[in-house]
């Protein structure tokens, strides 16, 4: 089982990935996010994990947090 503080590693080493790319490629954070989205569907479904990914999805989609999302701290 992944510990909080390796979450919080891999949290802040994606942010850094994500934040490198958009500098890189200059490319809107919603593109960027169709395609990080796009590739997280294929890893998923290549795993057999599709189910559980959508369902993943529909919950956080349904979250009240989402209309009034924190600032992320993107470096």
């Amino acid at each position: 089982m992944v510990t909080d503080e390796e979450l919080l590693t891999i949290s802040k080493k994606v942010d850094e990935f994500l934040s490198t790319l958009a500098v890189e490629y200059q490319i809107p954070a919603l593109e960027l996010s169709a395609v990080i989205l796009a590739r997280l569907i294929l890893l998923n479904n290549e795993l057999q994990n599709q189910k559980d990914f959508r369902n993943l999805l529909n919950a956080i989609a349904d979250r009240p947090i989402l209309a009034d999302p924190p600032k992320a701290n993107l470096h």
